[in-house]
């Protein structure tokens, strides 16, 4: 049942493999509700508050975002990069990809990677706040980052970590 996913959900119940965002139907409806729903209920509230791309508070919210974006991106680099890094050294390159006991340490780090791919949707949102419509590309690219990242979780794909070690550090340089 849909509704009690939703019920008593914890940062930890959300970065595992039994989190509700690890289910094929929520990701489904979340994607529906991202390329069909969202972007005429975000003008609706833009122009319900007359919100302004100028104005000091959207401003300030889209520092505040920019901001958790890339101390969130600066924070998973610290912690992949030692354990892409490390593992290398100590089995080889082809344990790393398959190894199933790396996979154990990287986990935690692959779901919140994930789960973050959600909240990029923001960027989206945050066009359609400014007045503009998002790009055909972006919102099919954030849309397959999700599949791609549930497909990478699901199996214990330890490739992954490449993705995620080079993509954050990407991001905390941006």
């Amino acid at each position: 049942n849909l509704v009690e996913c939703g019920k008593n959900m914890t940062l930890d119940s959300m970065i595992s493999q039994d989190s509700p965002l690890m289910k094929v139907e929520v990701i489904c409806l979340i994607l529906l509700f991202y390329v069909y729903y969202s972007k005429p209920l975000f003008a609706k509230v833009r122009d319900h508050f007359n919100i302004k791309s100028e104005g000091k508070l959207f401003r300030l919210f889209m520092l505040l975002h920019n901001l958790a974006l890339c101390l969130f991106s600066l924070w998973v680099t610290i912690n992949t990069w030692p354990l892409l890094v490390n593992y290398t050294k100590i089995h080889g390159y082809k344990a790393l990809l398959v190894d199933k006991d790396f996979w154990i340490s990287f986990e935690y780090w692959a779901i919140v990677f994930y789960v973050s791919k959600f909240y990029e949707f923001f960027d989206s949102w945050i066009l359609v706040l400014k007045g503009k419509d998002p790009s055909y590309l972006q919102v099919y690219h954030h849309f397959g980052v999700v599949v791609a990242m549930w497909l990478a979780c699901k199996n214990h794909s330890n490739w992954l970590i490449f993705m995620v070690a080079l993509n954050s550090f990407i991001h905390t340089l941006m």
